[in-house]
């Protein structure tokens, strides 16, 4: 029980034990600083629809659901604005056996995901600017994905090749790309591959 113990206060992610009526029995906090909202005198005892703004209990609650109808896993990502900031968080789901089998509620695990989330919407921006940068310039690029050897390419790539086909964009490959290089340049090329 105390290696149990000791596992589960190492752990930042904030770990509920619910009911099979949605209310919350048992409550982890985590090891990091944490939303007022999931302080132990705010969650135990409540509802699922007491401790977070309806938009939010509605997702839980049908996860909640789907947990026991399929008695699998179930994952939901939601955000919640605290003091003008916006926090997103990944809730997992489970069915909670007791010894004999028996199932008297669910535990969700909710990691706070706002980090990630912050580090996606920068990337989106910087690809947005690199771009707009490579139309204006008429810069076209391509990237292979290994090890599915699938090539990515953008828009200008396929204009400065004169492709307009999209079946020939959804399937292009280095094969293609050789068919296009000018007779003379296929065996250079191939040697720097």
């Amino acid at each position: 029980k105390e290696m149990l113990r000791t596992t589960i206060e190492s752990i930042d992610d904030l770990v509920f034990s619910i009911n099979s009526t949605g209310v919350f029995t048992h409550h982890h906090s985590g090891n990091k600083p944490m939303l007022s909202r999931f302080l132990p005198e705010n969650v135990t005892g409540q509802s699922i629809k007491d401790v977070f703004p309806s938009d939010v209990a509605d997702k839980i609650l049908d996860s909640f659901h789907k947990v026991n109808q399929s008695q699998k896993p179930h994952s939901v990502e939601f955000s919640l604005e605290d003091q003008g900031n916006k926090y997103w968080f990944n809730s997992k789901l489970t069915l909670r056996k007791d010894v004999k089998g028996n199932v008297p509620g669910i535990t969700m695990v909710m990691s706070d995901i706002t980090e990630n989330k912050n580090i996606y919407k920068e990337l989106r921006v910087s690809q947005d600017k690199l771009s707009e940068a490579q139309s204006i310039a008429g810069l076209g690029s391509c990237d292979v994905v290994f090890p599915a050897n699938k090539w990515v390419c953008n828009e200008m790539f396929f204009k400065l090749l004169d492709i307009d086909n999209q079946d020939k964009m959804n399937d292009f490959d280095e094969e293609k790309l050789i068919e296009i290089i000018h007779p003379e340049d296929r065996t250079r090329f191939r040697m720097t591959r």
